[in-house]
């Protein structure tokens, strides 16, 4: 319930006080090239810090929308499915990631796309269309 979303709440709250994301991830460039033009060179692992960063807030958002919206559903005697089972450091394969990510569309898109089109049997012809929809939606 809204319990649930509390924690991550005021977890992002307080990163959105103390850490400015979307400053960083929209002038990542200016920072590095602020005097005289002058290219600084930007150590790779600085680089992998901020995605990792930017990464874990776009995960911390979105659960909090999910969890929020959740609550508010429950309210009304609907049970919404759970998305984001797994944090977003704990998936090690594309297709874990996404079974985690937004599960419920990956349900919807099993249950009504993939099945329908072969499913295991004609993988290769079953996944390119389902690709093709998801990136044109």
């Amino acid at each position: 319930g809204l319990g649930r979303a509390i924690l991550p709440a005021l977890v992002l709250e307080v990163a959105l006080h103390y850490v400015y994301y979307h400053s960083i991830s929209h002038n990542f460039s200016r920072i590095f090239h602020q005097f005289d033009n002058k290219v600084f060179f930007v150590p790779p692992w600085e680089v992998m810090a901020v995605a990792f960063f930017m990464l874990n807030f776009i995960y911390l958002k979105f659960l909090v929308i999910w969890r929020v919206s959740a609550a508010i559903s429950l309210m009304d005697g609907l049970q919404a499915p759970e998305n984001m089972r797994r944090c977003v450091c704990n998936n090690y394969s594309f297709a874990g990631f996404w079974r985690s990510w937004h599960s419920s569309l990956h349900m919807w898109i099993v249950r009504y796309a993939y099945l329908p089109l072969g499913g295991a049997r004609a993988r290769l012809l079953a996944v390119w269309p389902i690709f093709l929809l998801v990136g044109a939606w």
